[in-house]
């Protein structure tokens, strides 16, 4: 039972990384727009 809970934690946690990367990026992005068109 342990094993199974340390994988779908684990799998949370990388979902978790995932999305946190996209975040990242498109506030990046954002940024990089403001700064060139000062949107």
């Amino acid at each position: 039972m342990k094993i199974i809970i340390d994988i779908y934690h684990k799998s949370n946690l990388f979902i978790l990384y995932r999305e946190k990367i996209h975040l990242d990026y498109e506030i990046a992005t954002l940024r990089h727009l403001n700064y060139y068109y000062g949107v």
